[in-house]
Order: C-alpha cells, then sequence, then structure tokens
C-alpha cells in the first residue's frame, strides 16, 4: 500500500517516541484470516490501518474496525480519531465513528497538528483547514508550512511570506527565505543578503549583510565583508570594533571572537560585551560558551576554554571553584 499522506507513527515526537516502553502491539480482531494486513500498533497511539484486497480501513488497540475497509487510501491524521480516507480520486476526512468531517475535495492532506490544523491541497496549492473541516487559509499558495508561535509561511511564485492564522497575509511574500519567529524577530533573506524583520513584517534591518543574529537584547550582530558589528534597532552600529566571530546575547552579554591580525592569525581569543557593545569580559579565551544552557536558565555562568582548561565564568569574568550544579559556587579571586 503506497501512502500519500504522513502516518501517525511519523507525527510522534522524538520525546514521545523515548518514553514508549512497551512494544508495538497487534490487536486482536474478529476473523483476522480474511485480511491481507493488520498493524502493530505503537504505545501511546491509539489506532492502526487494516487491508483487505486493496482496500483499507482503520481498527482501534482493541481490535474494533473503526473505519470501513472500503477505502482506495486511508491515514491516521492525529491520535484523537481524525482519518483522511480517499474512495475515489480525492481524499477527506471523517471522525471514529464515521461522521464527514471534510467532503472528498483534496488532493492530499496532512495530519492535525497540537492546534486542531491541517495542510491540504489541491490543485497543486495549498491551505489550511481546522478540525471542524473548515477553511482557514484558502487553498492559493505554492507551499505553506505549518503554523509556528502563531505564524505560518507561505510561498507564490518562489517568494516568502507570513500570514497569521486569519489568513491575514503578515509579511509581504517577497523574500526568498524567512526563518521561524523565536521571539519577536526573525531572519530573513534576499539575493543571499539578509536582514531581519519583527512579527508585524516590518524590516527592522535591511537585506543587506552576509549574515545576522536576531536580536535577543537591544543589538545585535550582521556581519560584512568577512566581519561582525554590533547594530541597534535603527540600523546605527553602535560599536567600531570588527570582531571574527559573534554569539547571540543571553541575559545581557553575548561572546565575542576578535579578529585576527599580523602574527596572531591563529590565536584570537573570546570575551563578552554587554548590551552598549562595551567589551565587559577581555578577550582571553580559546572557547566561551553564551551565559545560558539547559541547566542554567538564570545564565548565571558561562562555560570556557583557557588554554586547554576548561572552567565556569560568572558574570564578573571570574572563575568558579565548584561545578554550577552543586550547592556552593564560589569564585576564584
Amino acid at each position: 500500500m503506497k501512502f500519500k499522506l504522513m502516518s501517525l507513527s511519523f507525527m510522534m515526537t522524538m520525546s514521545q517516541l523515548a518514553v514508549a516502553a512497551l512494544p508495538p502491539i497487534q490487536p486482536i480482531v474478529q476473523n483476522p484470516e480474511q485480511y491481507d494486513t493488520i498493524p502493530y500498533i505503537e504505545d501511546g497511539i491509539s489506532y492502526g490501518v487494516i487491508g483487505k484486497q486493496g482496500k483499507y480501513g482503520i481498527v482501534d488497540i482493541n481490535g474494533n474496525i473503526v473505519i470501513p475497509v472500503v477505502y482506495k487510501d486511508v491515514a491516521i491524521l492525529n491520535n484523537s480519531g481524525l482519518f483522511a480516507i480517499k474512495k475515489s480520486n480525492q481524499y477527506g476526512v471523517v471522525n471514529s465513528s464515521g461522521k464527514e468531517i471534510v467532503p472528498e475535495i483534496y488532493d492530499s492532506i496532512n495530519y492535525f497538528d497540537e492546534s486542531g490544523i491541517a495542510k491540504v491541497g489541491k490543485n497543486h496549492k495549498f491551505g489550511f483547514i481546522d478540525n471542524t473541516g473548515k477553511e482557514i487559509v484558502p487553498v492559493i499558495y505554492d507551499d505553506v508550512e505549518y503554523f509556528y508561535s502563531g505564524i505560518a509561511k507561505v510561498k507564490q511564485n518562489n517568494k516568502w511570506g507570513n500570514i497569521d492564522k486569519s489568513g491575514k497575509i503578515t509579511t509581504p511574500i517577497i523574500y526568498d527565505h524567512i526563518e521561524n519567529f523565536y521571539s519577536n524577530f526573525t531572519k530573513v533573506k534576499n539575493n543571499n543578503k539578509w536582514g531581519i524583520i519583527d512579527k508585524s513584517g516590518k524590516e527592522i534591518i535591511p537585506t543587506a549583510y552576509d549574515d545576522v543574529k536576531v536580536f535577543y537584547a537591544n543589538i545585535t550582530a550582521v556581519k560584512q565583508n568577512d566581519g561582525w558589528r554590533f547594530i541597534d534597532k535603527t540600523g546605527k552600529f553602535v560599536t567600531k570594533e570588527i570582531y571574527q566571530d559573534a554569539g547571540d546575547f543571553a541575559h545581557g552579554l553575548a561572546a565575542v571572537k576578535q579578529k585576527p591580525t599580523g602574527l596572531f592569525q591563529n590565536k584570537s581569543k573570546w570575551g563578552y560585551i554587554d548590551e552598549t557593545g562595551k567589551l565587559i569580559i577581555p578577550l582571553q579565551y580559546d572557547t566561551a560558551q553564551p551565559f545560558e544552557s539547559f541547566d542554567n536558565p538564570k545564565g548565571e555562568y558561562a562555560l570556557v576554554n583557557k588554554n586547554g582548561e576548561v572552567f565556569y565564568i560568572n558574570k564578573k569574568g571570574q572563575k568558579l571553584k565548584e561545578f554550577p550544579s552543586r550547592l556552593a559556587v564560589i569564585p576564584i579571586g
């Protein structure tokens, strides 16, 4: 059986798969000999696809036939009982009671995400429906990507823009590439040059740089002619220094690497600047991590390497005597 739709097993997140403690279970169905395929169902998943002589349906974990074995194709769209079905040439959606949610009018239907939205396609165009079957974004785009932080990327004529869940265009469809919003800002690209927009679609930094860092503070780094400088939200440079490399701001500090010069081409060092662009912790480290990590959400320390010694420092640049996961963290000196 060839699936055009994403099965539920591929929709589970890595964390869900990691906690699956039980092996797959094959449901006990009545008269199993009449079926060509009886699925093994993963722990935590409620349904599987069952087949008979080129027709397919849905069985639940208890062996009950939920969707009759009469369709040319079926797929599980979520774990709450919504299924794509295809009887002739197009797909629709039914629930676990067999009630039609979406008529068979689409060429493709992808999975429903956690907010109950699914990507649909027709005549090589794409849009979104919700789990009631309402078309919330018309099927007019060359491609769409699922919503992230309330914003979805859409493609028309080889350019990308953003829409909100009402279908309103929030970023003009004029960019070669747009990244997801992980804050109120994200990176955009045109003609191999990068800039920054906000969630309203306003271009904060023009697409004029070889690379950019997203704003996590009042200033951020932009790359031009093989060097990094820091810029504010008006586009004004706030540092004269040009760095070989620069990190994102975390809790008020960003790591920077000095640009090598003269006889010291391989001896450039890392330090940290604050949100005014002032060098707070001198350029002395071989490597320097940000002041934030999984076990350090408050940004109290950062991991550095100096002359082969790896240790933690606080925001004053003081070396920590104890490993930060311990109860006592004491600066040396």
